[in-house]
């Protein structure tokens, strides 16, 4: 049917509607311009009759007035210029005198024509030798009255006129077009119902056989089409089957578990060998039941979750979970889902991934890996025991073997200095005789007597040193107040004039225990040493040695720092070690010794240098902390 009507438009109407566009407009609008056109000319017609009837009256009223002399019988005149409104077409009239200006008579009486400037005039003189006008006003409408009837009159005839020509029209198109256009319909009819091809003869070359040719091959063209649309969906229907065979036997050949189900109940509608062969269920114990009957998923939740978003996104990857086999197995499993449309339902595509081995060996690396870090843990340990130990041990070696060397080197400046002491004691009284003998006498030989005394002192000194590093003299320990016995001691040493000794002294408020005399040996042997240094300061130099002290947790602290040369990195390293020496003179012991007066107290002892800068000693020792008492 939807054929038939559209041949219908395309065909009849469009030959209908060309007919009736054509003609029509050309009828009704010659017929409105010639309507137009008379009753424009009755219109005419009766505006010429309506003006020669007013200009007649007009004419004889004028005569009238003329006779009367209206200038002297102004009533008369007046009367007799009223009788113009008698005719209903005339609105008023005046008569004026030769100026023009003066109205003498007007009618109707005290109006005239005031308002009425859009009437029509006619102006007739009046008087002698026409010295005033009379001006008559007229109205049109019945001129109007007469058009609008003749308009009124042509539109009927004209409407009238056009009902007969669509009257006509549609007779002459039933007879001409009718007959060939029925043998159409009948032919779309037995087309569209039942399919029967039959094609509709028709002789002329118009508007309605061109449509009649054109159905024809259209016809034509469709039964061709069908023709081959019927070969090509039994080509699609023979593919189908072979795509459907071979996706059977991918679906059922996958090593993978693939299971169709139904979204809405979870109904299982086919699974793959894999499938019941990972889950232990026969074909039959599976198809037709739910999920939740077959109690797959381990928990519920899970499902649900699953779901949900395969619900949300329309599919879903790798979604760990477990399952449970028949017999009471559980599975880790990665879950993957598509929803896919099959006709009006909505099936649910699953593939699972059997990941059970993979997590028991994943739990085993991670036990191995645990059971490597413990392993690791217990043998870093033991590696730190065994590191302290061999540092103890080396430590107690180092400790043996220095105490060997001080044993060999104690017995060694025992002897030495035994038989170094007396030929020094000798050569000392021989040059304190010789001093003696030259003294008041200028022999030339004081200045060499005085020089081998001097390094028979120095010799003794370096004797003397040994003696006291390799010995551990007895002494007594006694509760000091540092401060003060630090002061003491600083002031019963002398320095030199150019050399500025500072005392910054703050810890007046602790005391410790300290054998004094050890202490004050240390302390001379740094003293002299920043003096040595300060000697070699350029002349002009600063020469300053600061002495400070202060109490850090319980630890007494006192600092010499010195504004001498400084040493290197490799010398500070080497400082402590006996028989070092930058000096050209001394035997290298006085800071080993002072380091070891120091350790002996439980303290410590730090030696910093910086080249142009200067040197600063540390020395670190234990205190107990008192009361300030009043002095």
């Amino acid at each position: 049917m939807a054929l038939k009507a559209q041949l219908f438009q395309t065909g009849a109407c469009r030959l209908f509607g060309k007919y009736l566009l054509v003609l029509a407009p050309v009828f009704v609008i010659s017929s409105a311009l010639g309507l137009a056109l008379i009753a424009e000319n009755k219109a005419k017609t009766a505006l010429n009759e309506l003006t020669a009837r007013v200009g007649t009256q007009s004419a004889h009223i004028a005569n009238a007035l003329n006779r009367r002399k209206h200038e002297t019988d102004r009533s008369a005149s007046q009367d007799l210029l009223a009788t113009l409104l008698y005719d209903r077409a005339i609105l008023c009239a005046e008569v004026r005198t030769g100026s023009g200006r003066e109205i003498s008579l007007m009618a109707p009486a005290g109006l005239g024509c005031i308002g009425q400037n859009k009437a029509v005039n006619i102006t007739v003189p009046v008087g002698l030798n026409g010295a005033g006008k009379l001006t008559v006003r007229f109205d049109t409408g019945e001129v109007e009255t007469v058009r609008q009837s003749h308009r009124e009159f042509s539109l009927l005839a004209m409407l009238f006129g056009l009902l007969v020509f669509i009257v006509a029209s549609y007779i002459g198109f039933r007879l001409v077009v009718g007959k060939p256009l029925r043998s159409l319909l009948l032919a779309i009819r037995q087309f569209d119902e039942k399919g029967q091809v039959g094609h509709v003869t028709v002789s002329g070359n118009d508007e309605l056989s061109e449509v009649i040719h054109a159905y024809n091959t259209l016809q034509d063209n469709l039964v061709a089409q069908a023709a081959r649309v019927v070969e090509k969906s039994s080509e699609l229907s023979a593919e189908r089957h072979r795509n459907e065979a071979l996706l059977s036997k991918v679906f059922q050949a996958s090593p993978y578990p693939f299971a169709i189900l139904d979204l809405e109940y979870g109904t299982y509608h086919n699974v793959n060998e894999a499938w019941l062969s990972a889950m232990g269920y026969d074909r039959d114990d599976v198809i037709g039941q739910t999920a939740q009957e077959l109690g797959i998923w381990v928990d519920a939740t899970d499902r649900g979750r699953f779901i949900s978003k395969l619900k949300d996104v329309g599919s879903v990857k790798s979604y760990e979970t477990k399952v449970r086999t028949k017999d009471g197995r559980q599975l880790h499993m990665l879950m993957s889902g598509e929803l896919v449309k099959l006709g009006g339902d909505v099936r649910l595509f699953m593939v699972a991934d059997d990941v059970t081995a993979l997590r028991k060996a994943d739990a085993e690396r991670r036990r191995q890996h645990n059971q490597i870090l413990d392993a690791k843990v217990e043998l870093e340990d033991a590696n730190d025991l065994l590191l302290q130990r061999t540092q103890e041990l080396e430590a107690v070696q180092e400790t043996l073997v220095q105490q060997e060397r001080m044993a060999t080197l104690g017995e060694l400046t025992a002897t030495v200095s035994h038989e170094l002491r007396n030929p020094l004691a000798a050569i000392r009284s021989s040059v304190h005789l010789a001093i003696k003998k030259t003294e008041g006498r200028d022999l030339g030989v004081a200045r060499s007597l005085e020089r081998a005394e001097r390094n028979v002192v120095r010799c003794d000194s370096i004797i003397s040193d040994l003696l006291g590093f390799t010995r551990e003299p007895e002494c007594q320990s006694q509760l000091i107040r540092p401060d003060e016995w630090l002061r003491s001691t600083l002031n019963e040493l002398d320095a030199p004039e150019d050399v500025a000794l500072v005392l910054e002294l703050s810890a007046s408020q602790v005391q410790m225990q300290a054998e004094p005399e050890r202490l004050r040996q240390a302390v001379v042997n740094v003293f002299e040493n920043a003096m040595q240094v300060l000697a070699d300061v350029p002349q002009g130099g600063e020469r300053r040695l600061t002495v400070r002290s202060h109490v850090k947790a319980q630890i007494y602290v006192v600092i010499f720092e010195d504004t001498g040369p400084g040493m290197d990195r490799e010398t500070v390293a080497k400082v402590f070690k006996p028989l070092f020496s930058t000096k050209s003179y001394g035997c290298g012991l006085g800071l080993a010794t002072t380091k070891k007066i120091v350790e002996k107290h439980g303290g410590g002892i730090r030696f910093e240098s910086e080249i142009g800068v200067g040197t600063k000693v540390t020395i670190s020792l234990p205190t107990e902390r008192i009361q300030e008492q009043a002095a």
